[in-house]
């Protein structure tokens, strides 16, 4: 039997080094991807430790931090008490933080959530893309490779507007309490002996004229919390023509918010059916899904 020497052919060389060079691209590609990937979750991780740190801020402040202004709408990690990895994506971008306006958390908003700010990483071509219109809310859209992150606190700020609503509520109580048993109208329908003497409250709440401001001018001090239901049409009140300003400045009351309105930057308004106060809550409106109660 005769044995031959032979080599790979052209052709089989060609091919071998074809299927190699595949083998090799299919490789390259996997690992890009899966650096991309790496890199998209550990970006996210560091979004959302800042995230939490942003809420935990707010606890202690009752407003968001403001933005960094080096490079501007950066983190303020210091202020956060964070490392200043926590300012950067995984490609060594600056994430972009935007909280709008830091006093009211209802003022931006992320593909049809309003939130009180957010954070958004470039991506890997490291360009902005999603894009912002308006003003208050800002309206940011998500845009090619971008991640974006919301930052809500709404949950924290509903409870501190229930705290809010409790204090306003006190008043209204200590407001009733001032005025409880005083003869509404000044008639004697009775006596101790010979004395005539008031009876309280005889003809229940007196009328008021809609002048003047609780408990003064013509509206009947002894209606209480009826005096706060027409509050709206007094127009001489040096606090301003609301049951809540009337409120907040006759009890020198300090609310959770700076302003001295709900965490939305809202007034709190008074529900003169169920007598109470209560805040339009998140959406800012008056439609009733989300109103905060006491």
């Amino acid at each position: 039997m005769r044995l031959t020497n032979r080599g790979f052919s052209l052709l089989e060389l060609m091919l071998v080094l074809g299927i190699a060079g595949i083998i090799t691209a299919f490789a390259f590609s996997l690992t890009s991807s899966l650096r991309g990937m790496s890199k998209i979750a550990v970006s996210r991780q560091r979004m959302e430790t800042v995230r939490d740190s942003m809420r935990s801020y707010y606890d202690g402040h009752d407003a968001m931090p403001v933005a960094g202004s080096s490079p501007a709408n950066s983190v303020p990690s210091v202020v956060l008490g964070l490392e200043a990895k926590y300012r950067q994506d995984a490609w060594g971008q600056f994430f972009y933080y935007d909280p709008n306006d830091a006093a009211n958390i209802g003022d931006v908003q992320v593909n049809g959530s309003t939130v009180a700010g957010i954070l958004i990483s470039y991506g890997s071509n490291q360009k902005m893309d999603a894009t912002s219109s308006g003003a208050a809310p800002k309206i940011y859209t998500s845009g090619k490779d971008d991640i974006l992150l919301p930052v809500s606190v709404n949950d924290k700020a509903v409870a501190k507007a229930r705290a809010d609503l409790q204090i306003l509520q006190g008043g209204v109580h200590a407001f009733d309490k001032v005025f409880a048993g005083v003869n509404n109208d000044g008639d004697y329908t009775g006596s101790i002996g010979s004395t005539a003497q008031p009876l309280i409250d005889e003809d229940g709440c007196v009328a008021d004229s809609g002048t003047g401001c609780p408990p003064n001018g013509n509206n009947d001090p002894s209606c209480g919390v009826a005096s706060l239901n027409s509050f709206s049409s007094y127009s001489s009140c040096t606090t301003g023509a609301s049951a809540f300003s009337f409120i907040k400045a006759q009890y020198g009351l300090v609310l959770s918010n700076a302003s001295g309105n709900d965490p939305w930057g809202n007034p709190y308004h008074w529900d003169s059916g169920k007598e109470k106060f209560y805040s339009y809550g998140p959406d800012g409106a008056t439609t009733t899904a989300d109103d905060i109660y006491p």
